[in-house]
C-alpha cells in the first residue's frame, strides 16, 4: 500500500505578546545559520547590500591597498580578516539591495574621434562646454568610472547598465571584472536614438554586481613589469635551432612579442605569453614540431607555472593585465589612434610599387583588389555608361532643334508668300507697281531658297558636328584619366615607400632584439 507524501512543513508561527497586551503571530523562517554572520565565504552566489557592507574596507583603506598591490594574501586575511572589497569614494547612496551604482569619472573620449583627445569634465567651465559631454547619435564613446575597485581573490564581479540609461536610448558594454582587479573601470557607452544626449561627471550610469566564488581563485592579475623575475625557460625541440627561432619572432612582425618570449641560448625564455601571442607565432610557421612546441610546451608550462617568492612556491599562478591599476583612459587612448588612423603628413612623397599593390589585393581582398582595379574600373565605365550616355544626350539636344529651325524657316517663307501675294491682289494698280511687286516676290523667293539651302547643309553636317563634339568630351575625359591615372601612380609609389620604411623599422628592431638579448647573456 502506497503511502501519501508528507505535507510540506509550514513556517512555524508563535504568539507574541505585544506591549498593548493583545498577543499577534509572528512568522519564524527556517535558516541554516545567524543572519548577522560576519564571515560568510564559502557559500558562492551573488552578494547582497548586507553582504557588501559586511566585506567592504572602509578604514585603512592604504594600508590595505598596499598588502593588495603586493599580492600579500595572508597578511591581509590577518589584518583584515573578511574583508575583500574597496570602493574609493564609497557612497552608501549608491548602494541598492544586491548592487552598487557607479558615477562617470572625469575623462572619455570618442571612438570615432580619437584625434580630439581626452574629453576632462570641468563643471567650473560651463562656458567652454566642459561641464558636460553632448553624445551625438550614433556616437560611442568609452567612460572611466569615478570610482576606483578592489576586488580580493574570493569574488568577481560585473558590470551592467542601468534602466534609465538604455530607456533614454544608450547601450553600455557588458564589463568582467576578475579576482584580485584593482584600479578604475573603463566602460564603452552608444547612443542609439536620435537625440543628443548629455553625459555629466559624477551621473550615475551603471551597477556593480559582486559574485562570491565557490572557492578562491588561485590566479593573480599583474603588470608585466611586476614579474621580471619569475619567467620560465623552457629548451628548444630538435630541428628548431636558436637561430630559426629568432627568425620566427622577427616573421611575426610584432615588435611586443619580444618582452614576452625571447631566445636565451638553446631556449625559449617566456614571461606573462597570452594566447594571442601564440596564434601570433604559429602563423609565423606551421611546421609540426612548431605548432607542437607552442601548444604542448609553451602554452601549458606557463598556464602552469607558479610564483616564486624568496624561493618559495606561492602556488598562485600569473596574468598580465595592461589595464592593471588603471587611472585614466589615456592608454587606451593611445591604443584606439596608433597605427590605425593615416594623417596626409605621414604619406606625402611616397609611392606604391604595381607588384606591392597586386599581392596586398591578392593577400587582404577589399578594399586593396578595388584599388588595384581603379584605372582599369574608371576605364570600363567610360567607356561602357558615359561615353554612350553623351552621345544620346548630343543626340537627343541636337535633333529636336533641327526640326525647330526647319519648321521656322517654312513658316517665315510662308509668311512672306502670303504677305506678297495679299499686297499684289488687293494694291497694285500700275505697271509699274506690279513690276515692283513682281521684284519684291523674286527677291523673297530668293531669300527662302537661300534659307532652305542652308538648313539643307546644316541638316547633312549635323553628324559631322555631333563627331566634333564627341573628339570634345573624349579630350577632356582623356585628361581626366590621366590626372586619376597620375594620382593612382602617386598612391602606388606611397604605398612602396610605406612598405619600405616597415621593412627599414623591423630590421631596427630585430637588432634591438638581438642587442638586448646578447646584453643579457650571462659574461656578455
Amino acid at each position: 500500500m502506497t503511502m501519501p507524501p508528507e505535507p510540506e512543513k509550514q513556517p512555524q508561527h508563535e504568539a507574541v505578546k505585544q506591549e498593548g497586551g493583545a498577543p499577534h503571530t509572528e512568522m519564524v523562517l527556517p535558516c541554516a545559520g545567524k543572519l548577522d554572520q560576519p564571515d560568510r565565504r564559502g557559500h558562492g552566489g551573488m552578494l547582497s547590500a548586507a553582504d557588501l557592507r559586511e566585506i567592504i574596507v572602509t578604514t585603512d583603506v592604504d594600508r590595505y591597498m598596499q598588502l593588495f598591490k603586493r599580492r600579500e594574501w595572508e597578511l591581509l586575511e590577518k589584518e583584515f580578516p573578511g574583508k575583500g572589497l574597496v570602493i574609493d569614494e564609497y557612497n552608501e547612496l549608491n548602494l541598492t539591495p544586491f548592487s552598487y551604482d557607479l558615477s562617470i569619472g572625469d575623462e572619455l573620449f570618442s571612438v570615432q574621434r580619437p584625434e580630439e583627445g581626452l574629453f576632462v569634465f570641468d563643471p567650473d567651465k560651463p562656458e567652454k562646454g566642459k561641464a558636460c559631454y553632448n553624445l551625438a547619435p550614433g556616437e560611442t564613446v568609452v567612460v572611466i568610472t569615478r570610482e576606483l575597485v578592489a576586488i580580493s581573490m574570493h569574488y568577481s564581479a560585473t558590470i551592467w547598465p542601468r534602466f534609465h540609461m538604455v530607456r533614454q536610448g544608450i547601450f553600455q558594454s557588458m564589463v568582467k571584472i576578475d579576482p584580485t582587479w584593482y584600479g578604475r573601470l573603463a566602460v564603452a557607452m552608444s547612443n542609439f536614438s536620435p537625440a543628443t544626449l548629455e553625459l555629466r561627471r559624477g551621473q550615475a550610469f551603471a551597477t556593480l554586481l559582486l559574485y562570491e566564488l565557490s572557492t578562491p581563485s588561485v590566479v593573480d592579475l599583474w603588470h608585466f613589469d611586476e614579474i621580471q623575475e619569475q619567467f620560465l625557460e623552457l629548451s628548444l625541440p630538435e630541428g628548431i635551432s636558436e637561430k630559426r627561432v629568432q627568425d620566427l619572432l622577427g616573421a611575426a612582425k610584432k615588435p611586443e612579442l619580444l618582452k614576452f618570449c625571447s631566445v636565451v641560448g638553446n631556449k625559449l625564455r617566456v614571461i606573462g605569453i597570452k594566447r594571442s601571442h601564440i596564434d601570433v607565432l604559429k602563423k609565423a610557421s606551421q611546421e609540426p614540431v612548431w605548432t607542437q612546441f607552442l601548444d604542448n610546451q609553451v602554452a601549458v608550462k606557463w598556464a602552469q607555472h607558479t610564483r616564486k617568492v624568496g624561493g618559495r612556491d606561492t602556488k598562485r599562478r600569473m596574468i598580465c593585465m595592461d589595464a592593471l591599476g588603471m587611472t585614466g583612459l589615456a592608454d587606451i587612448l593611445r591604443g584606439a589612434s596608433e597605427g590605425k588612423r593615416v594623417h596626409p603628413e605621414d604619406i606625402v612623397g611616397q609611392s606604391c610599387e604595381p607588384d606591392r599593390l597586386v599581392s596586398a589585393a591578392q593577400h587582404y581582398g577589399e578594399p586593396f583588389d578595388l584599388i588595384a582595379k581603379l584605372p582599369r574600373s574608371i576605364i570600363s565605365t567610360v567607356e561602357k555608361d558615359l561615353g554612350p550616355r553623351i552621345a544620346s544626350q548630343i543626340e537627343s539636344s541636337l535633333q529636336p532643334r533641327m526640326i525647330a529651325l526647319m519648321f521656322s524657316v517654312l513658316g517665315f517663307l510662308s509668311l512672306i508668300v502670303a504677305v506678297v501675294s495679299l499686297a499684289f491682289r488687293f494694291e497694285a494698280k500700275t505697271a509699274q507697281e506690279i513690276a515692283a511687286w513682281v521684284g519684291l516676290g523674286r527677291l523673297a523667293l530668293i531669300v527662302g531658297v537661300v534659307v532652305v539651302i542652308a538648313v539643307s547643309v546644316l541638316a547633312f553636317t549635323r553628324k559631322r558636328w555631333d563627331r566634333s563634339y564627341d573628339m570634345e568630351e573624349s579630350r577632356i575625359l582623356r585628361k581626366t584619366l590621366g590626372e586619376v591615372g597620375k594620382q593612382v601612380s602617386d598612391l602606388r609609389t606611397t604605398v612602396g615607400g610605406l612598405e619600405r620604411q616597415c621593412d627599414t623599422l623591423d630590421q631596427h628592431l630585430n637588432e634591438i632584439g638581438h642587442n638586448d638579448k646578447r646584453a643579457a647573456r650571462p659574461g656578455a
